[in-house]
């Protein structure tokens, strides 16, 4: 494991960038810190623990009437994990897994709409993250995810690759892909291929909060 963790040479599905320094990384905390425990004036969603930066392009309309706009995104846009899980017994997958059947019933919403700043974060750093990351890539939802001490995501793939910037963490949080294990460390930025099976845990004491980008050009 060591070996693996100590080198991106060695990595299969973890790439570090240097899209951001250090300083700019901790100024994003900071703020994200002001505007949820200081001003208020936002939270995190109280089942997925998320706040999206970017909203729907149809945000104005009826159909997201009473939804803050940072909370259109948060969540799985395929399943609806507010429901209990239910499993068809006689749907198995090619490995012979059970199949997840709580898709979201409403009308599907696409990474590729959600491209306007939300407007709670119009003129701060984040939608300077935003600018920035939109010059370098194809970007679908940009979501903050806190994970809470000792907890566990479940075992998935995505469609597309993810990027992390890493706000907060202990040594305790680790994400897996596949055969692969890796710490990111406070302030640092990666690029993980969540095209392959993954999941992330926090067997620490503290929250764990990462700044997670949908990256649809690949």
């Amino acid at each position: 494991m060591n070996s693996i963790l100590r080198s991106n040479k060695l990595s299969k599905y973890f790439t570090q960038l240097d899209y951001f320094t250090s300083d700019y990384i901790e100024k994003l905390y900071q703020e994200l810190h002001n505007m949820v425990s200081v001003e208020r004036e936002i939270q995190f969603h109280k089942t997925h623990n998320q706040i999206c930066i970017n909203t729907h392009k149809d945000f104005r309309t009826e159909k997201f009437k009473g939804v803050r706009d940072y909370m259109i995104g948060t969540g799985s846009l395929v399943f609806n994990w507010n429901d209990e899980f239910i499993y068809k017994k006689s749907a198995l997958d090619g490995m012979g897994e059970r199949l997840v059947t709580n898709y979201q019933e409403d009308e599907r919403l696409f990474e590729k709409d959600f491209n306007i700043i939300s407007s709670t974060f119009k003129d701060t750093i984040f939608e300077d993250l935003y600018n920035r990351l939109k010059q370098k890539h194809n970007i679908g939802r940009l979501r903050i995810m806190k994970m809470e001490p000792r907890k566990c995501l479940s075992w998935h793939k995505d469609t597309s690759p993810r990027l992390h910037i890493v706000l907060d963490t202990t040594k305790g949080n680790f994400m897996v892909i596949e055969d692969e294990i890796k710490h990111m460390p406070k302030n640092t930025c990666w690029k993980t291929d969540t095209r392959y099976m993954h999941t992330a845990f926090n067997s620490g004491t503290d929250q764990r909060i990462h700044i997670v980008g949908v990256i649809l050009d690949d």
